[in-house]
């Protein structure tokens, strides 16, 4: 971004304040923020009329579906939706055709995002049972994180085998996002079902066959682990995840079946920070979503 711009007579949103006031932007950065500031030579003006101004977001789970399913999306659409819905960041999941399981496949993403994003992106690697060379090949000044499915998942995408999964996390450099699943645990509730459904299985299942007690057991494994190792772990994809006691404010959150909250873990110093989820259940409930909060015994 080239262009010099002054924004003017804004409700600045920032940092939990907002402030009335200008912003002037140089090539792209930020230059100054302050009550009133003179228009300078060759920037263009933008009135804001004392409407709000608030940072871009920035999405850290989205699957764009480039390459290989561009039957239901692409990085034009889907990043062109993303700009009209104030995100201007964004990080792709892996499981594409074919999953992004190499640095070289990595590059490819790069190169269609190059040519079709109208947001600023980056990338996660996924993780197989047998690609760890090429994650620890990753540039962590590019790749976001490695995202491992802990659980039956897209194509080859799963890691099952303890020894690899543990030294994947000894010697990641990146980040670990983790989607928790224990596949005894679905396997148990898949055969339930079939007793009552047969195959034809309804779909409202779903919840019920990868229910709170699978993501639980298998996220307590990855935590136990991250302690073990000092792995970076952050945990995707919750599923009406109940949060340890030991790890938080010994309070369990029912949040349902729903998905895509997102608690960062990153090392066991953090472990404790009841903040984030208290906010997320204040944000939720202030949604209109179902949360029930009951004491730990």
């Amino acid at each position: 971004m080239d262009e010099n711009i002054l924004i003017k007579n804004a409700k600045i949103v920032d940092e939990g304040s907002i402030v009335e006031g200008d912003v002037l932007i140089r090539k792209g950065i930020i230059e100054r923020i302050d009550p009133s500031i003179s228009l300078p030579v060759g920037t263009r003006l933008i009135l804001a009329d004392n409407q709000y101004l608030l940072p871009g977001a920035i999405d850290t789970h989205v699957h764009f579906r480039d390459p290989g399913l561009t039957d239901k999306a692409d990085f034009a659409t889907e990043s062109a939706a993303a700009v009209v819905g104030g995100v201007t960041s964004v990080i792709d999941m892996p499981n594409t055709l074919p999953p992004a399981l190499t640095p070289e496949l990595l590059e490819e993403k790069f190169g269609i995002a190059a040519q079709k994003s109208s947001v600023n992106y980056s990338f996660m690697i996924g993780a197989s049972e047998s690609n760890l060379e090429d994650i620890l090949r990753a540039d962590p000044a590019r790749v976001a994180a490695v995202k491992v499915f802990f659980g039956s998942s897209t194509g080859d995408m799963a890691l099952k085998d303890p020894e690899a999964i543990e030294r994947l996390f000894v010697s990641s450099p990146l980040l670990i996002a983790a989607h928790c699943e224990d596949d005894a645990r679905i396997a148990e509730n898949l055969a339930k079902a079939r007793e009552e459904f047969g195959e034809d299985i309804p779909p409202a299942m779903h919840a019920r066959i990868r229910d709170e007690e699978a993501c639980l057991r298998s996220s307590s494994a990855a935590i136990d682990l991250a302690k073990k190792t000092g792995a970076r772990l952050h945990k995707a994809d919750f599923d009406g995840i109940r949060l340890h006691k030991a790890d938080f404010t010994g309070q369990v959150f029912d949040l349902g079946a729903r998905k895509n909250l997102e608690i960062p873990l990153l090392g066991e110093h953090q472990l404790k920070n009841a903040a984030v989820v208290v906010a997320a259940v204040d944000a939720l409930t202030a949604k209109g979503w179902r949360v029930s909060e009951q004491q730990l015994r």
